[in-house]
């Protein structure tokens, strides 16, 4: 080995040296690494971000999954103190809503105007205080059917309609009796209108037999009562009523 021979061999550890100083990289020690050294390195690092891929879809899942608990948990919980005036009206009568208007706060209470879908000459009106409402659809059917009843002898039916502070309309029907024999034709000239009515007509409605101010009786006191039923539960509360006189 020659002169020339050394000062290229001093020369390379040189820039071997800087090279290391300056990028903190010995790449002479790199390409001496063996191939399967090297793909081990490439699969473990592959390995290490699919992991971390995983760890953080996990995390995702995991915070979605626990707001959506959380979300479902609080809406339950709201509905259970805050009830939804359309749905529990829809649930209670069968029947399709339509909102006209609502006045309510930013907790959904307040006043809500309601009127039927099929039958749009029925709006009513409901209030709602959070777990609590009150509303008037079945006055407003009664007075709907009636209104709609074609039959001759309805002006024998007198009505009573107010509406109270709070807009609620109150209706109800009756007819006056002086004896027990007057009870059956007169509970199926009222029947034909509870007939007219069929599946919207409810056991709420005001619609009964007036002895006086303090004796009232109620022929149609539940769903499916036919007209025999309906004349034998008259008579029955007739006599209850006056058995003591």
């Amino acid at each position: 080995m020659d002169k020339k021979d050394l000062e290229e061999i001093e020369d390379w550890k040189r820039n071997k040296m800087n090279y290391v100083e300056t990028y903190g990289v010995d790449i002479f020690h790199e390409k001496k690494k063996s191939k399967p050294k090297r793909m081990a390195e490439k699969a473990i690092s592959i390995i290490y971000k699919i992991v971390k891929i995983m760890l953080i879809i996990l995390c995702i899942v995991i915070v979605v999954g626990t707001a959506l608990i959380l979300y479902i948990k609080w809406k339950e919980i709201y509905d259970f103190v805050h009830i939804n005036p359309q749905d529990t009206i829809e649930s209670m009568y069968d029947i399709k809503l339509e909102v006209i208007s609502k006045n309510v706060d930013e907790n959904d209470n307040g006043v809500y105007k309601f009127t039927v879908k099929d039958k749009p000459e029925i709006e009513f009106t409901a209030i709602v205080e959070w777990a609590s409402m009150t509303e008037d659809y079945s006055d407003n059917c009664q007075r709907y059917y009636f209104n709609n009843w074609e039959n001759p002898e309805k002006s024998l039916i007198q009505t009573n309609e107010f509406y109270t502070e709070e807009g609620f309309l109150k209706y109800e029907q009756y007819m006056e009796i002086t004896s027990k024999e007057e009870i059956e034709d007169k509970v199926k000239l009222m029947y034909d209108l509870v007939e007219l009515a069929g599946e919207d007509f409810a056991p709420d409605w005001g619609l009964y037999l007036k002895i006086d101010e303090n004796k009232r009786i109620y022929p149609f006191a539940y769903y499916g009562v036919n007209l025999n039923q309906s004349i034998e539960n008259a008579n029955r509360e007739y006599d209850s009523l006056n058995e003591n006189l």
